[in-house]
């Protein structure tokens, strides 16, 4: 049967990479279940990048960093929807970004973003959804509230954004 070739699995003591099997076949098994995964998402795939904190007062980061992930470890509960993860997600904090090269780099369909500025008791929070390949809003809010209690409000937004998530769209 010439042209074929045979993928043999690794033996003990087999050197890695060489014949036998070894770590390029294991590699590839791995990369080709990886490929299979995110494919089985199609565009429900989500990131939530950490918010900008647009506040003259820098101690106000946590409620921007905190209100990230607290969106992050809602939308993560759906069991349909694949959320990066929050180390991958604040790795683009600080950095000028690029919305495709993003998505690209993480391989996801949805960008979500936002900013929050606090002025005394006031708090005014943007989100928006982004179809990160087309570079367009599926949908932007803002919601102006009072800080009664910052895990309250943050948890109105998650709410409000997991009801509106892309594993709810066609």
């Amino acid at each position: 049967q010439v042209g074929r070739t045979y993928c043999v699995p690794p033996r003990p003591g087999d050197p890695p990479g060489e014949a036998g099997g070894g770590s390029q076949v294991e590699e590839a098994r791995q990369r080709g279940r990886t490929e299979a995964l995110l494919e089985s998402y199609g565009d429900k795939s989500i990131v939530v990048l950490p918010f900008v904190n647009m506040s003259d007062d820098a101690a106000n980061e946590y409620f921007s960093d905190g209100l990230a992930e607290e969106l992050l470890n809602l939308l993560a509960k759906i069991p349909e929807l694949r959320v990066i993860s929050r180390t991958s997600a604040f790795s683009y904090k600080g950095r000028p970004l690029k919305l495709r090269e993003v998505a690209a780099e993480l391989n996801v369909a949805h960008v979500l973003e936002g900013s929050v500025r606090k002025a005394g008791d006031r708090v005014r929070i943007t989100v928006q959804l982004i179809d990160a390949r087309a570079d367009s809003h599926l949908w932007s809010d803002t919601f102006d509230r009072r800080l009664d209690d910052i895990f309250a409000i943050q948890e109105e937004i998650a709410a409000t954004v997991a009801e509106r998530n892309p594993s709810s769209r066609g």
